[in-house]
């Protein structure tokens, strides 16, 4: 019976996809993460050119702006990166469910002509389901670690773009 279940992982089409599915998704966690973390150390660790100047508000207002735009535009490329691979991510692991119950039709499909193949079918439909719902589930218990992460990352760009919003205001009555 072992043999059966594994040799229908293998050698049919529907499971060899929700595989190979699987493999992709685990490569988009990987750049998701990355990209997370890269961004939430460059925006948590230490203090930006830009919080550091408005914090202090010193008179050196000749080269804050440049340095600000420098942080902001590097951060707003880490950012789409980061929400590009995230999305990537959590979008695939809803595929996984719908290829199980593609698998498990398919594997029902044929007993149905041919009552000789109730076994094989029967096995493919168990392993179809088994393997959607076995990916759906990991992906899931990743996702909910790196969502926390990209939200923190997320409403932190958010209370920068407010400092400097009001930074750029208070710049322009001094004027």
């Amino acid at each position: 019976m072992t043999e059966l279940l594994l040799e229908t992982v293998f050698t049919n089409w529907i499971n060899l996809l929700i595989l190979i599915v699987g493999v992709v998704n685990a490569l988009f966690l990987r750049f998701a993460y990355l990209n997370v973390w890269a961004l939430k150390k460059e925006l948590f660790e230490g203090e930006s050119v830009m919080e550091r100047f408005i914090r202090e508000k010193t008179g050196q207002l000749d080269n804050i702006d440049d340095k600000i735009r420098l942080d902001f535009a590097k951060w707003e490329r880490m950012y789409k990166d980061a929400t590009k691979w995230y999305y990537l991510f959590s979008t695939t692991i809803s595929i996984f469910p719908l290829l199980g119950i593609g698998g498990t039709i398919l594997g029902i499909v044929p007993s149905i002509l041919d009552f000789s193949q109730v076994t094989s079918s029967f096995s493919l439909a168990l392993v179809s389901t088994l393997l959607g719902v076995a990916f759906a589930v990991i992906f899931k218990f990743f996702e909910g670690f790196i969502s926390g992460n990209y939200t923190l990352v997320s409403e932190r760009i958010s209370i920068l773009t407010g400092d400097v919003t009001k930074y750029l205001i208070e710049k322009e009555k001094l004027k």
